[in-house]
């Protein structure tokens, strides 16, 4: 019986039951501690490898909402190195899942572009059959060719990573141009980061700033983060705060963990929007649920100084101890200033 492409589809429903994908990305983009006034002091330090610019006299808080511009992307950011991908394959006979695939096989080889998408997907990922990176990027290859944006993307990574194929820059930056001219937000992210990092192109923040707005205006929070950045460091665009606050904010409400954590201090240090320490304390809170530091750090002192809350040393104890238990300096010397062992 001739394969249809209802039977192709049909097929897919049965193998995406057979197992389950669960993607992690770990994009870790440094930061700058930025100054307050005049005072203050340009150091660095290994607890984050961060560069630090510390606060004025007086100040107990870090306000790091400015992303180090010069190493803002390093390979690890381009997908695959970032990617942990797990696969939890159901126990059933692998000769079932291997007849799907030689069956989703045979109609791509007729030229059915889903059949094609979805195989190249199986062979990328190892959801089905084997990792063979040769065969995704072959099947990749020709939906790139037939102007698909998403295959465009991927056919993007794998040159940048040398994935079945040589590394070749040039060429990566072609498919991920093609993909972000048709509207891919993911391509038009990398895209801009690209431009941002200067790793591969000649850097040119304007192109960056560029491609970060066509995908932060499709919601990208990615996008939206960097685009914030980008106008509170006044990158490729005239420094706006207020623009640096709206996007910053998008992405925040969309529960990107470090554009809460920047919200927290434009909010704590009255940048872009009136100062307003319990939207401060807030974000602050949200980002350091999620992990981020220095949001958890500052959440620490606000409960020390009862800033955008009540005082509570209890509470202020288990940020800190976070912290002090990492061997984080500043958190080791509050730790020991406000004996937060004693509550």
């Amino acid at each position: 019986m001739k394969i249809t492409l209802l039977t192709v589809l049909l097929l897919l429903t049965a193998i995406t039951s057979i197992w389950s994908v669960q993607i992690k990305v770990n994009i870790k983009p440094n930061w700058v501690y930025i100054k307050e006034d005049g005072n203050s002091k340009v150091k660095n330090t290994q607890e984050t490898g961060y560069i630090i610019l510390e606060a004025p006299k007086g100040s107990t808080k870090t306000h790091t909402f400015y992303k180090d511009k010069y190493q803002t992307i390093k390979q690890t950011f381009l997908y695959n190195e970032t990617k942990s991908v797990h696969l939890n394959l159901v126990k059933k006979k692998s000769s079932v899942v291997s007849e799907k695939v030689k069956a989703i096989e045979n109609f791509a080889k007729q030229g059915n572009i889903e059949a094609q998408d979805i195989l190249a997907s199986i062979y990328y990922t190892g959801a089905g059959a084997p990792i063979d990176y040769k065969k995704a990027f072959y099947w990749y290859e020709k939906l790139a060719q037939k102007d698909k944006a998403g295959p465009q993307l991927k056919l993007g990574t794998m040159y940048y990573n040398g994935l079945g194929v040589s590394k070749n820059y040039t060429k990566s930056f072609y498919w991920y141009k093609k993909s972000a001219k048709q509207g891919n937000a993911d391509a038009q992210l990398i895209l801009g980061s690209l431009y941002d990092s200067g790793k591969t192109l000649v850097k040119d923040y304007k192109k960056a700033v560029y491609w970060y707005e066509k995908s932060a205006q499709q919601k990208n929070s990615t996008a939206q983060l960097y685009l914030g950045i980008m106008y509170n460091n006044g990158y490729g665009t005239p420094q706006d705060y207020k623009k640096g606050f709206h996007w910053s904010q998008k992405s925040a409400k969309q529960g990107n963990a470090k554009a809460q954590y920047i919200l927290g201090a434009m909010y704590d240090s009255g940048k872009g929007i009136l100062k307003n320490l319990k939207q401060a304390f807030y974000w602050y809170k949200k980002s350091a649920e999620q992990g981020i530091t220095d949001a958890q750090y500052n959440l620490g002192i606000m409960y020390i100084y009862g800033e955008g809350t009540k005082k509570d040393f209890k509470k202020a104890k288990k940020w800190i101890s976070k912290l002090q238990k990492k061997n984080i300096p500043r958190a080791k010397k509050t730790w020991k200033k406000y004996k937060l062992w004693e509550y």
